[in-house]
């Protein structure tokens, strides 16, 4: 058991909250309960994710998309309801966005490129996205191939790039919804950009530039930042439990 400030100070200091522009607040959103013996993480909130946090008598729950999205105007429907589990069940809820995809170790981009086995060459573009390197070039076929393994089987291609690929552009979530993102990592010489989702608008410049574009899930590829943070918590604090509630959004 450890107290609420212990763990709020920790994750502060870890993810520096402050230090970042973000549409949402980042850092504690909800207080609950003081003393804590079980911290939980999932990727988004929503009626589903509160109760699973019920369930398992979590008592601080960690997500990476937040409740609050440029303030609450008014506590009305499905964000009274979300807000009453909270109340009544006395659960901290905290949040880190853009904190946790720009971290340099635990963030959701430096763990999709040691996920597939790359080197970070600690580029940043699009102020959270890293390119990652492979030491020689491997088939575009076996990067895919690791992208299924080990993220998602469930993914989009834009294969007009090169068939043998060395240099990717990793930026997590919605980063392919944003043509800016793309451009910025084209400008770093990249031959493949992978997030987790995108539009159409990109098809036909991914096919005029030669850039291979995969999206595998804007979920999919969220889901490994909060993890590694809730090693690090259990690592610090090891007489308290912690638990990822996956509930995938196949999004």
């Amino acid at each position: 058991m450890i107290k609420r400030h212990q763990l709020i100070d920790s994750l502060d200091s870890w993810l520096l909250p402050n230090n970042i522009k973000d549409h949402t607040i980042n850092s504690l959103q909800f207080e609950g309960r003081e003393l804590i013996t079980h911290v939980g993480g999932a990727v988004d909130v929503s009626i589903e994710t509160f109760q699973k946090a019920v369930e398992q008598q979590i008592d601080f729950l960690i997500t990476h998309h937040g409740l609050i999205w440029g303030g609450l105007k008014q506590i009305t429907g499905i964000d009274k309801q979300r807000i009453q589990l909270l109340c009544q069940h006395d659960i901290n809820l905290y949040c880190s966005h853009l904190p946790l995809d720009i971290h340099p170790t635990l963030g959701n981009n430096v763990q999709l490129i040691q996920l597939l086995d790359m080197t970070n060459t600690k580029e940043l573009f699009f102020d959270v996205g890293y390119i990652g390197i492979y030491n020689s070039q491997i088939s575009y076929s076996n990067f895919i191939k690791k992208i299924r393994k080990k993220i998602s089987q469930n993914i989009t291609e834009m294969p007009f790039g090169k068939k043998m690929i060395q240099r990717v552009a990793v930026c997590s979530g919605g980063a392919g919804l944003d043509t800016s993102a793309f451009f910025e990592a084209y400008a770093k010489g990249v031959d493949t950009f992978l997030s987790g989702e995108t539009n159409s608008l990109l098809y036909h410049y991914a096919k005029e530039l030669e850039i291979n574009i995969i999206c595998a899930g804007h979920y999919a590829t969220e889901t490994f930042g909060i993890q590694a943070l809730l090693k690090k918590i259990n690592k610090k604090f090891q007489n308290i439990k912690c638990t990822f509630l996956d509930l995938p959004t196949n999004w």
